[in-house]
């Protein structure tokens, strides 16, 4: 964390946590990938991510949090 009190979260983790998630929806149910048409995806609010031309995160997320500091 770049200050006390501030929250950040690295994208790739949650990138790399949310395709293993759905791996394995898709394997307990025996789901044929080829067959989902949506996917709808729901988390944390007031967050900033910053990404570039690509769309490829350029800084870790800057994300909402409660705490005590």
């Amino acid at each position: 964390m770049p200050s006390k009190g501030f929250a950040e979260q690295n994208l790739e983790t949650l990138w790399n946590a949310t395709k293993e998630a759905l791996r394995k929806a898709l394997s307990s149910r025996r789901i044929d990938p080829e067959e989902v048409e949506a996917v709808g995806v729901s988390g944390q609010m007031h967050g900033t991510v910053i990404v570039d031309k690509m769309l490829r995160p350029l800084r870790n997320a800057i994300i909402w949090l409660t705490a005590e500091v």
